[in-house]
């Protein structure tokens, strides 16, 4: 029986994965002029990989290093401006975000019945600002985003709420959200996300419950 519906965030209730990906691109140009084609290159590699990540590997391309006792990395100082430098812009602009159709309304509804969680992968202190800046945050029992892996929210979710993992339903857009769900072993509802044959999908969030229908048999 379904007692938690857990969501992602971006491209699942927040039509924002386009944002982001583009806030690369103007953060790297801020950094290093004209980098916006290495940038590209990246971004098609480094799908899983955090903004810390990213940006070392564009620094590494670019040959800016500092040397260390133990060798030469990307100047963490420089990283960390343009991580920063990320954040808020991310933060202004993903608040600002035209919502996935319906999901203040559909969140409203399932709040009733549902206890409902966030796991992103999406810096928890952002995540929750941006959340707050929506109006959402009464809707959600916790928000969890990138401190710890999906996998592992969706654990520490299950482990302080005495939940089994079929209590739990994941909806998410993504390859990540599915193979998290799929591991720890709770459903999945995959939103305009076509993947495995054995996953269920919907093109509305207001079809959620119908979805949520179908597993109860």
């Amino acid at each position: 029986m379904i007692k938690t519906i857990v969501f992602d965030f971006d491209g699942t209730l927040v039509d924002s994965n386009d944002i982001k990906r583009e806030l690369f691109f103007e953060v790297s140009e801020r950094f290093i002029p004209d980098s916006s084609p290495r940038m590209e290159i990246i971004l098609k590699e480094s799908s899983q990989k955090t903004r810390k990540d990213i940006f070392a590997q564009l620094l590494k391309d670019y040959g800016i290093y500092v040397e260390e006792t133990s060798g030469s990395f990307p100047p963490s100082h420089i990283i960390t401006a343009m991580i920063d430098s990320y954040t808020v812009l991310a933060e202004k602009r993903v608040s600002e975000a035209a919502e996935i159709e319906g999901a203040g309304k559909v969140l409203q509804e399932l709040s009733d019945e549902y206890l409902l969680f966030i796991n992103s992968a999406t810096p928890t202190k952002t995540l929750k600002n941006i959340i707050h800046n929506r109006g959402w945050s009464s809707l959600f029992r916790e928000i969890y985003g990138s401190h710890k892996s999906k996998i592992q929210n969706l654990q520490t979710i299950g482990q302080k709420m005495k939940l089994i993992p079929t209590d739990i339903l994941m909806i998410g857009d993504s390859e990540s959200d599915y193979i998290s769900s799929k591991s720890y072993g709770c459903h999945f509802i995959g939103y305009n996300y076509i993947g495995s044959e054995d996953q269920l999908t919907i093109k509305s969030l207001h079809d959620i419950k119908s979805a949520i229908n179908i597993y109860r048999g």
